[in-house]
């Protein structure tokens, strides 16, 4: 979710599902998006896949630039779950959050307007974003950075992961919904086996352990994420990713705001507790995981395709438990590495199924038969 939160506003392929992130902080990271872009009509989504291969694979002498672009998605993306653990030594989650979203959406949008960017034109546009906004990022991140305060940074960032087990099961459950295959459902049975192994050792305790509902807490988190991105994948939106996800996020900073004074936090806030290491962190996550790595992965969907920027999925939450074990001595036992294999292999079939589904319907598109279907008789 933390790429989640991070490109919220980023445009969502139509025939991979895959989301593209602009924040930080896991499966809600602000600007850890979300593809949100829903092809208009047949035709475009025709020609989206007739361009399939061609995007899959990086363009001559660009090999460096996409190098050094992976590194930053896969580094900063990763880090974002141990930077919202060591933000909490001194800011209280909500607030944590507000202040992140706030600063940073306020940032994009400064950023959009010197770029001349476009304003949503429609009520439409603003309601999707209002709704994206309060699903993925104020649930969704708000469900990350509270279940921190509990769970082992890179244990969130695996059952963060679930997130694109959710999305396939709400999306296939949808009217003419994405299609299930049996290669989807074998990853959802191993997401969900994962999951299990994951919450074992507190299911084990009786479920007194707080650890166990800032788990269910996170599964909730990663839900509330899901439908935020099923339902951004038909909505309209603003012609401005940049734009939109600004939006979305000052949207969650004013939500979680509220939520921040209404829980006591603002009242009982210290300043003096966030100066040093906690300061630093919520800085780094608001300009390395919600604009620097949000541009280097818009980058890499504008220049490589989807296929190739989507395996942070796969790459972020090793970074975050190899960070957590470093420099936070998290530890790591059997159950996690099992649980976590489990859950990035779900991530890989069901992402391995989706470009292959992709890649049929651009045979199909491409065929002759197909385009002798498309003249009139």
């Amino acid at each position: 979710m933390e790429a989640i939160s991070n490109g919220c506003a980023l445009k969502r392929n139509q025939s991979t599902g895959i989301p593209n992130i602009i924040s930080a902080g896991g499966l809600f990271l602000c600007v850890q998006s979300v593809n949100l872009h829903n092809s208009r009509s047949a035709h475009k989504r025709t020609t989206h896949l007739d361009d399939f291969h061609d995007m899959t694979q990086p363009q001559r002498g660009q090999s460096l630039k996409v190098a050094v672009a992976l590194l930053t998605v896969y580094l900063v993306w990763g880090s974002t779950y141990l930077a919202i653990r060591i933000g909490l030594d001194g800011w209280p989650p909500f607030l944590l959050a507000a202040t992140r979203f706030i600063t940073a959406g306020l940032l994009l949008l400064m950023f959009g307007f010197l770029r001349h960017e476009p304003l949503p034109t429609a009520w439409l546009q603003w309601r999707t974003l209002i709704i994206t906004g309060v699903l993925m990022l104020t649930i969704g991140n708000a469900c990350v950075v509270w279940a921190e305060l509990y769970v082992a940074s890179g244990m969130v960032a695996v059952i963060v992961g679930t997130a694109s087990l959710w999305m396939m099961l709400l999306d296939a459950m949808r009217p003419k919904g994405e299609r299930m295959t049996w290669a989807k459902l074998a990853g959802a049975i191993l997401g969900l086996a994962g999951v299990a192994v994951l919450m074992a050792p507190q299911l084990a305790n009786g479920g007194n352990d707080h650890a166990l509902w800032g788990q269910l807490v996170l599964l909730g988190g990663s839900l509330s994420w899901a439908f935020g991105s099923v339902y951004s994948k038909h909505a309209p939106m603003p012609r401005s990713n940049v734009v939109g996800s600004g939006v979305q996020m000052l949207v969650a900073g004013f939500v979680l705001f509220v939520l921040a004074t209404a829980t006591g936090e603002l009242a009982s806030f210290d300043g003096h507790r966030v100066l040093g290491a906690p300061l630093w962190a919520v800085s780094y996550l608001i300009t390395f995981g919600s604009c620097v790595a949000f541009t280097a992965y818009s980058w890499l969907l504008r220049h490589t395709g989807p296929a190739l920027a989507s395996t942070y999925a796969y790459v972020n939450p090793v970074v975050a438990v190899l960070l957590g074990t470093m420099l936070r001595h998290e530890p790591v036992t059997h159950g996690l590495l099992l649980g976590s294999a489990l859950v990035l292999l779900s991530v890989f079939a069901i992402q391995r199924a989706r470009v292959k589904l992709a890649a049929q319907l651009a045979r199909e598109a491409r065929s002759p038969s197909a385009a002798t279907a498309k003249e009139p008789a």
